[in-house]
């Protein structure tokens, strides 16, 4: 979190000597807040520190539903992801749809709420085009390595989709240049 509380601090002064709480925008895919059991501890803790954090994620099914809702102080927008059955196309229809709602509700909270620091999970390793984006604003990124994603997509589909692999290998270096900070968990190691 030292990264983070530097980055945020720095990017949120609004004058000479003044300082206030940064604002964090978190970006997860694959799982709802507050289920991800990885995700949800980083936000608490960033809001016990005196963050003001916002989570853009996918919609749960059965719970988790609500397109927006605010648990302990945290503001969790979600959208909803495809049902599609065939793994190959989920796979493409589902990263495709997260990159662009998270996108798209990024302007929500941007307008809404505002955020210093976009801090993003993976699976994906794409988010890093948001942080592209908001980059001349000067927002900063910091990219959350949670899961090794080529060897998750090799072992999901084998030798199938072999240019996708491919892509999973470019992608991480695609991202981790672009870093204010890379966070690496001891289970995704």
């Amino acid at each position: 979190m030292t990264a983070l509380s530097s980055a945020a601090r720095k990017s949120s002064r609004t004058g000479p000597g003044s300082l206030r709480a940064g604002r964090v925008l978190m970006l997860i895919e694959n799982t709802p807040a507050p289920a991800d059991r990885r995700v949800w501890p980083e936000a608490k803790a960033l809001r016990d520190a005196g963050y003001q954090v916002s989570i853009i994620c996918p919609k749960g099914y059965g719970q988790y539903e609500e397109s927006y809702v605010c648990i302990d102080g945290i503001a969790i927008y979600r959208y909803r992801l495809p049902a599609v059955r065939n793994k190959y196309l989920a796979y493409i229809a589902e990263y495709g749809i997260a990159l662009l709602m998270a996108f798209l509700l990024s302007f929500k909270v941007l307008f809404q709420r505002g955020f210093d620091v976009i801090h993003a999970a993976n699976p994906p390793d794409i988010f890093f085009l948001i942080g592209l984006f908001y980059r001349p604003l000067g927002k900063k990124y910091i990219f959350d390595q949670h899961d090794l994603s080529p060897e998750m997509f090799k072992v999901k589909f084998g030798h199938y989709m072999r240019p996708l692999y491919r892509l999973q290998l470019f992608l991480p270096s695609q991202s981790h240049p672009r870093l204010l900070s890379l966070l690496l968990h001891a289970d995704a190691l």
